[in-house]
C-alpha cells in the first residue's frame, strides 16, 4: 500500500472485498495473478483466468481467510516476451539511498527457463547481470544448479546485450522509490 503509486496494476485483499467484489475484479482483468503474501520465492503464485461470475465466488470462497494477494496481471513488454513470454520476466534493483543520494548497486534481470509462470531462482528461473548505464544484459544466464545459458532456453533469444526497453525510464522510478523508502520511519 505504501508504495501504491509504484505498482501500476490494481490489486485486492480476496478477504477484504465480497464474492461479487472479487467476480467483478477478476471479470474486469480477465486473468489474475493470485500469490501468497507471506511467501516468498515464487512459491504458491498461480494464474485465474476468469470463467463467469458463479466460478468466481466459489474460488473467492477458497481465498477468503488466507493471507493472499490478487494483482491485475501486467502485460509486459513486447521485447520482454521475445525472452519468454510464459512468464513475467522481471529486473531485481538493489540500492543504497544516504541523505544525498541514491546509489544504484546492481541490476539483476530473471527469467523462467521453461514455460513456468514465475521467473524465480529457486524454482528454476535464471539470473542475468545488467549494466546499470545501458540497460544491457552483460553475462550468460546462470540457474541454480550453476548451467549457464548463452541464449534463452525457451525462445532462443541471445542473452548477452540484450536490451531491457525503458530503462532510464525504470531507474528514474528505481531512484523515487528509493527516495521515499528512505524518508520513511
Amino acid at each position: 500500500m505504501l508504495f501504491e503509486r509504484y505498482l501500476c496494476r490494481a490489486w485486492i485483499n480476496p478477504t477484504a472485498v465480497t464474492p461479487e467484489g472479487f467476480a467483478a475484479f477478476v471479470k474486469e482483468h480477465g486473468r489474475v495473478m493470485v500469490k501468497p503474501a507471506c511467501d516468498g520465492k515464487g512459491h504458491g503464485i498461480t494464474v485465474y483466468h476468469y470463467e463467469g461470475d458463479e466460478a468466481a465466488r466459489a474460488y473467492h470462497d477458497t481465498l477468503v481467510g488466507e493471507p493472499m494477494l490478487v494483482e491485475e496481471m501486467p502485460i509486459q513488454h513486447p521485447q520482454m516476451d521475445r525472452l519468454n513470454p510464459h512468464c513475467l520476466n522481471t529486473v531485481r534493483v538493489t540500492t543504497y539511498t544516504d541523505r544525498d543520494e541514491v546509489h544504484i548497486i546492481l541490476a539483476t534481470l530473471r527469467s523462467a527457463t521453461d514455460a513456468k509462470i514465475v521467473d524465480n531462482f529457486a524454482v528454476g528461473g535464471m539470473l542475468l547481470a545488467v549494466d546499470l548505464q545501458s540497460g544491457k544484459v552483460v553475462s550468460d544466464g546462470i540457474d541454480e544448479k550453476m548451467r549457464t545459458y548463452v541464449t534463452h532456453p525457451v525462445t532462443g533469444v541471445a542473452l548477452r546485450g540484450f536490451q531491457l526497453p525503458n530503462w532510464s525510464k525504470a531507474m528514474d522510478g528505481v531512484r523515487r522509490a528509493s527516495r521515499d523508502m528512505y524518508a520513511m520511519p
